[in-house]
């Protein structure tokens, strides 16, 4: 099995129902990033709202590894945050209220997190990669439910109560050659298999992404991937292109996969040296606007794209937080994620307060603004929603 990188991945079935997803859809509309809306910084206000910080309870049992976050999810009055090996529930003020840590080799066990899914109010989904199994677990640990795959799944959405679509990215073999399967969570037998992979980017193409859905409807929901040009409306039986990316006019081309690369570290010193541009990392839909983040020039960017006229109206890499005294945000986290229309950013309490070193005024405040403890504090959370 190939290596995978910090950036996204994986495999799927072959004598099963597919669809690779038509690209001239009637339907298809061209989502346009402009050179000339690019920007350094902006104000968070401009073009967000509810926005919103949440400190993170610490203590002993609730410390965060913060270089290990698979995955955050706001969903109804809950704050859901994922490491490497546990799971935490917190409410809107930070306050835990709940933690599955089943970590180990054992029956019930899994050896680490790759994503989760909330199930119900009393269950969730958990994903191991590492075991290639699907686990439900109650809040109270107890596992209900093992599914074992026969792929090496990285990230799972929930697509129907009994419907779990597993991302699997480009890993290829005899068994496996679609990105996508879905399951069904009563049998574990596979419904479909969809998007097909690529035999040339199968040959070095392995790098993992901590996001690639949104969820639409209870059914359906967005699907995009940093190396596809096609933004996709997924459902547990079919999938199609809804947009197509024009990133500033410097999309990778297609023959750019063809090449022979020794690994992806080659790939990547020809996508630099041709200054192009790839996304997507993250999708949000919002009333007005559309949040599309990607990479150019080995800078993470975030394009606001009107619905309207599907357009960039900004495009910008830094961020300035007045609920935050005026924090910068300089360079976008690698672990950031998104709901819906919300844009969630796990911030380090020490940088925020190391920021204002030379204010001491509003440090102060910033400290009672993120009931700052000490080093050893867990992530604050910053929730903005897309306008």
């Amino acid at each position: 099995m190939k290596a995978s990188s910090t950036l996204f991945v994986y495999l799927i079935a072959l004598c099963l129902p597919s669809c690779q997803g038509s690209k001239t859809d009637d339907a298809l509309e061209t989502l346009r990033i402009a050179e000339n809306e690019r920007v350094d910084n902006i104000d968070a206000s401009d073009y967000f709202h509810s926005v919103r910080v949440i400190p993170l309870e610490t203590s002993d049992e609730t410390l965060i590894d913060d270089k290990s976050i698979a995955k955050i999810v706001h969903a109804g009055a809950h704050v859901y945050v994922a490491d490497r090996y546990a799971l935490y529930k917190f409410d809107e003020q930070g306050c835990i209220r709940g933690k599955i840590d089943r970590r180990g080799n054992g029956p019930d066990e899994y050896p680490g997190i790759s994503d989760f899914e909330i199930a119900d109010e009393n269950s969730v989904w958990i994903l191991s990669r590492d075991k290639r199994t699907l686990y439900l677990y109650t809040w109270d640990g107890e596992m209900r439910k093992s599914i074992p795959l026969d792929c090496w799944a990285a990230k799972a959405r929930l697509l129907a109560p009994n419907r779990m679509c597993l991302y699997i990215g480009n890993e290829m073999d005899a068994e496996n050659t679609h990105q996508l399967r879905v399951i069904d969570l009563d049998t574990g037998q596979t419904v479909s298999a969809l998007l097909k992979i690529d035999p040339n980017k199968a040959k070095f193409l392995h790098v993992s992404a901590l996001n690639h859905f949104l969820k639409r409807t209870d059914n359906e929901c967005y699907y995009y991937n940093i190396f596809d040009d096609y933004i996709y409306l997924l459902t547990e039986k079919d999938i199609r292109p809804v947009y197509e990316l024009n990133i500033l006019n410097k999309n990778i081309p297609a023959a750019l996969y063809q090449n022979e690369y020794e690994n992806v570290a080659y790939f990547f010193q020809e996508v630099l040296a041709h200054d192009y541009a790839y996304g997507v990392n993250l999708f949000l839909d919002g009333p007005g606007n559309m949040a599309i983040s990607y990479y150019h020039d080995g800078v993470c960017r975030i394009a606001m794209v009107s619905k309207e006229s599907h357009r960039s109206v900004v495009d910008f890499h830094q961020i300035t937080v007045p609920l935050l005294e005026n924090y910068v945000i300089g360079e976008f986290p690698e672990n950031m994620f998104g709901s819906g229309d919300e844009l969630i950013l796990p911030l380090q309490p020490f940088d925020i307060m190391d920021a204002f070193q030379d204010d001491l005024d509003k440090q102060e405040r910033i400290k009672r603004t993120i009931n700052y403890i000490g080093d050893e504090q867990n992530p604050l959370l910053l929730l903005m929603k897309v306008k």
